[in-house]
């Protein structure tokens, strides 16, 4: 039950480009011109972390350490995996707070594996990296809330 280094890069790839996905259709579904500049903001953001885990993909190889014979710690990343899988049946959008909602939860989903990710590798530098796209995903977080607490004081 060994995850590879090379998979784990794909599932980071791969929850950037559900990210931002999920962003251009939220901004697509709503007439909330405030949410629809936040969401297209967003996806423009999970398009540049997306990028970065690609970078470290193709070109500076796969240099992740991850749970080196942790087989514990290999089962929970698949299983952290297998709540990023792309389903529509998932994303709500049939108004804005729960445009907002949904949003806030796949963020959560994504902190979680990439904090997880964090743990497993002993190199400075993915740490680092991956400590930045934490930060830009917690400021997600808040700025989603922001904007749901905006919504609710406006009725």
């Amino acid at each position: 039950m060994h995850i590879a280094p090379t998979e784990i890069l794909e599932i980071a790839v791969a929850i950037e480009t559900n990210g931002a996905i999920f962003y251009r259709r939220a901004a697509e579904s709503t007439d909330d011109p405030e949410i629809r500049t936040l969401c297209l903001r967003l996806a423009a953001e999970e398009d540049d972390h997306r990028a970065r885990f690609k970078r470290i993909y193709s070109h500076e190889g796969i240099p992740l350490d991850l749970y080196d014979g942790n087989r514990e710690a290999h089962a929970y990343m698949r299983t952290l995996a297998s709540l990023q899988i792309y389903d529509d049946a998932r994303l709500d959008l049939s108004s804005p707070d729960k445009l907002l909602e949904t949003a806030i939860t796949l963020e959560k989903e994504s902190l979680l594996y990439y904090q997880h990710l964090k743990a497993g590798t002993a190199q400075e530098k993915n740490q680092r990296l991956l400590e930045e796209i934490i930060t830009e995903e917690q400021a997600h977080v808040i700025k989603l809330n922001e904007q749901l607490e905006r919504n609710k004081n406006k009725r």
